[in-house]
């Protein structure tokens, strides 16, 4: 079954227009995928936030990924100037 990471992050206005912050997501994201995730994606939620998610084939694939999707959060912060505001992961109990 698939296992899914969620992280919540709060940014300055006009954030999805700035070259660092869109810059340094693609590549944490291209990273994940290339570490196996099937999906990674960032979604704007309002003016000053986003979500990111990673769906994973299953959570052998999430914890062999897990050290890079630590290191590229902690390094969120100075490669974006945004702040991360939650997380949370566990394996989808639906999934169509």
């Amino acid at each position: 079954m698939a296992y899914v990471a969620f992280a919540t992050w709060t940014f300055p206005e006009g954030w999805d227009e700035d070259d660092r912050v869109i810059g340094y997501s693609t590549e944490s994201l291209k990273e994940l995928k290339a570490k196996g995730a099937d999906r990674a994606v960032m979604v704007k939620t309002s003016a000053t936030e986003a979500i990111f998610f990673e769906i994973y084939p299953d959570e052998a694939a999430y914890q062999r990924a897990a050290d890079t999707l630590a290191k590229r959060r902690e390094g969120g912060a100075a490669g974006t100037g945004g702040t991360m505001t939650g997380t949370m992961f566990g394996k989808a109990v639906i999934d169509l």
